[in-house]
């Protein structure tokens, strides 16, 4: 565990300048008086014992008058990852954390690898989200210009490098487009995407109808929740189950003589950042055991998560020309009725409410006797109480069961489900005293569904749960004292923190359920997470001590989103 971190500036004499001690929920830190140039910057990490645990070093671009932005990687100093050679971004650095609409900003990155050998093979590459494309940009240094417009906005810019191997690293840099200068450094949200360790696949090499069992394995430095998407690029075929879990499975179709085909997995980290790969198949010897060929499959609701049955169905055929069977069974499932006519099997289960994972298999077999199993996965637990609400509106207040994302368990949480229409789930609480760096996307202190007050808790699930709107309550669990703000899917500011306050994208506000929101694009970042209403006075904040209500500080707050 980091208990501190020390970064200097090294001087044009050779020598750095004062070690600063970083801090903060980012780890940052202003170097003042550093003379107009090109310099490398130092750092180091230490664990509480003293022990020396990271370092690293990069470049920045000082120029006259304006705060420069570094982004920095350290490396730990035993391997991470012993007899695999992995690429680094070690930092990404602006000369200059805000612009305005139209100028041009010198970028620089340091990159590494854990076998120096590599280095010279790394593929790099430039982009960013506005402004100028600096897609085919490649090398270290770039220059990036802000778009037009007339509002302020965010431009994230990130560097990415990859091995032949396809593992890759990426660094992104926002920085603030006419934001003002007093709020641009804490737009540095900084994000490092995942990286695909390895992509299995258990048979590169199958006949028509042959099964490839495939598995990806992908890690995120920053923590973040990964995403999985699996998809054919070329390849005939059907994929046998989910194509958003790191294993699956496919069947492939009729290949031409001595052709391939290719799959291709995605993985995303919810922020921007994403990792891909694919993996190729050949067909496979002649006169293999031809399998039955999975056609199509449907499913009539997959939302099991109040004991609805749900009715799944699946039509295959024997490329030998038999006829082909079909049998079902269930995981945390019931089978209720099994029918087949034909190429057609039909059967319907039933599921407990979140009872780990769940699904159904239907097994195809031929008359030679090859078998193809395809999995229905079922979603036994509901996403969030708003799902929970739209499925069965008829349910009181109360702790139920939910499952925001499908590769982390089921939790208990508390849904206000009469509250404007109701939906609510209560993701998080701060206490009257907390800092309240991180309620949205960290799991703090032992959450409590009974809504007490005291000590700060949350869930830490907001980036998995697609919400739009949160009601915030002051003083008191219910809504008697809230506020309530709706906004885009993922806006950073509702999703992520709330410290750092990282995005000056817009939202809506009201003041109590019985309002209309109004729109405002306000924000004041300078040194905590404000959102000001449309004459840019505050409407909550964090930062501490407890939140910022009615003009004052030392409040606790309900958070709730749907």
């Amino acid at each position: 565990m980091v208990a501190r971190t020390t970064v200097a500036v090294v001087t044009p004499f050779g020598s750095p300048t004062p070690r600063l001690e970083l801090s903060g929920p980012r780890r940052s830190a202003q170097i003042d008086r550093v003379p107009p140039g090109r310099w490398r910057v130092v750092a180091d990490a230490f664990g509480v014992s003293g022990a020396h645990l990271f370092q690293g070093s990069g470049e920045v671009i000082v120029a006259s008058g304006r705060t420069a932005l570094l982004a920095m990687n350290l490396r730990p100093l035993s391997d991470p990852a012993p007899g695999r050679s992995l690429p680094l971004v070690e930092s990404i650095a602006a000369s200059t954390d805000s612009v305005e609409f139209g100028e041009s900003v010198q970028l620089v990155a340091t990159i590494g690898d854990t076998d120096p050998a590599e280095l010279p093979f790394l593929i790099s590459s430039w982009s960013a989200s506005s402004g100028s494309d600096l897609g085919t940009a490649s090398g270290l240094n770039a220059s990036w210009r802000a778009p037009p417009g007339s509002e302020p906005s965010v431009a994230r810019v990130t560097y990415r490098v990859t091995d032949f191997k396809g593992a890759a690293a990426a660094l992104t840099l926002p920085i603030g487009v006419h934001v003002g200068v007093a709020a641009a450094e804490v737009f540095a949200d900084l994000n490092r995407w995942p990286q695909l360790r390895a992509l299995e696949a258990s048979d590169a090499a199958a006949p028509e109808g042959g099964v490839c069992s495939l598995k990806a394995i992908a890690e995120d430095p920053d923590g973040d929740v990964l995403h999985y998407a699996w998809s054919s690029v070329d390849c005939p075929g059907m994929f046998l189950g989910t194509t958003t879990h790191p294993s699956t499975a496919f069947q492939l179709g009729a290949l031409p003589a001595g052709g391939s085909c290719s799959l291709s997995v995605s993985v995303s980290d919810g922020r921007g950042g994403s990792a891909a790969g694919s993996v190729r198949l050949t067909p496979g010897p002649p006169g293999a055991l031809p399998l039955p060929v999975i056609d199509e499959v449907y499913v009539s609701d997959g939302r099991a998560f109040t004991g609805d049955p749900v009715t799944d169905s699946i039509a295959a055929h024997d490329p030998g020309g038999g006829p082909v069977t079909f049998s079902w069974s269930a995981v945390n499932g019931v089978l209720d009725s099994a029918r087949s006519s034909g190429t057609l099997g039909i059967a319907t289960f039933h599921f407990p409410a979140c009872a780990g994972d769940a699904w159904a298999t239907a097994t195809v077999r031929s008359s030679s006797g090859a078998v193809v199993d395809y999995r229905f996965d079922a979603l036994n637990c509901a996403p969030s109480c708003a799902d929970l609400k739209g499925k069965a509106p008829g349910l009181g207040d109360g702790a139920y069961g939910i499952q925001p994302d499908l590769d982390s368990p089921p939790l208990q949480a508390y849904c206000d489900m009469t509250t404007d229409g109701g939906g609510w789930t209560l993701v998080g609480h701060a206490s009257s005293s907390s800092p309240t760096g991180r309620l949205f996307d960290r799991a703090t202190g032992t959450y409590l569904t009974s809504r007490a007050g005291g000590p700060e808790y949350s869930l830490g699930i907001l980036p998995a749960l697609s919400d739009t709107e949160m009601m915030i309550t002051v003083d008191g669990p219910g809504p008697g004292a809230a506020i309530f703000f709706r906004y885009p899917v993922d806006h950073p500011n509702f999703n992520r923190g709330p410290l750092p306050c990282a995005s000056a994208i817009p939202f809506d506000y009201r003041p109590s359920a019985a309002s209309a929101y109004v729109g405002s694009g306000g924000w004041d970042c300078s040194f905590g997470w404000f959102a000001l209403d449309a004459s840019r006075s505050e409407l909550l904040g964090f930062g501490g001590p407890g939140a910022l209500a009615d003009g004052t500080w030392g409040h606790e707050v309900w958070i709730y989103a749907r």
